[in-house]
């Protein structure tokens, strides 16, 4: 019975890590930043702005920042995912190993959504310094997505590690 309760919950932390690196990777390549402009009293439609549409209009130290945590985090929830799989293969310290991955997954979340509104609070002032009427920057779902997945990945894979 314990054998069985302890496949399962391996066979359900695999999966649900696995959503949050595909959800991760979608986070990425999506909306990752939203700018509002306010034109008098009209508010424009939301412009969104993806990581790559970001990097042709700034070399800004935030910009380096959030990128650099957007793609950690990527590659910390791939490293729990596969953790995950090989800690109940091969057993040993690698259950040490996916707790201390799954520790930086959930520290890189948070810190990638702080970059991200970071460089949102900076990019009106530095970016776009001839546009008085900027309304703000906000993360949009891109950043939600990744940060989220990474820190629900953290969770699992450290609760994968304890329950194992």
């Amino acid at each position: 019975m314990a054998k069985s309760k302890r496949k399962i919950v391996w066979m359900a932390a695999q999966l649900i890590v696995l959503i949050m690196l595909v959800l991760a990777v979608v986070g990425v390549c999506i909306a990752w930043i939203s700018r509002v402009f306010v034109s008098g009293l009209v508010e424009d439609s939301p412009s969104l702005d993806t990581l790559s549409g970001i990097a042709g209009y700034t070399s800004m130290s935030s910009y380096r920042a959030m990128l650099a945590f957007a793609i950690i985090t990527v590659v910390l929830v791939a490293a729990t995912a596969a953790l995950t799989a090989l800690a109940k293969l091969f057993g040993g310290y690698l259950w040490l190993v996916l707790l201390i991955v799954s520790a930086l997954c959930l520290i890189s979340g948070i810190v990638c959504i702080i970059t991200t509104d970071v460089f949102c609070d900076n990019i009106a002032v530095t970016v776009l310094p001839g546009l008085t009427n900027l309304s703000g920057a906000y993360p949009a779902s891109g950043a939600w997505l990744t940060a989220v997945s990474a820190m629900i990945s953290g969770i699992v894979g450290a609760f994968a590690s304890f329950k194992a």
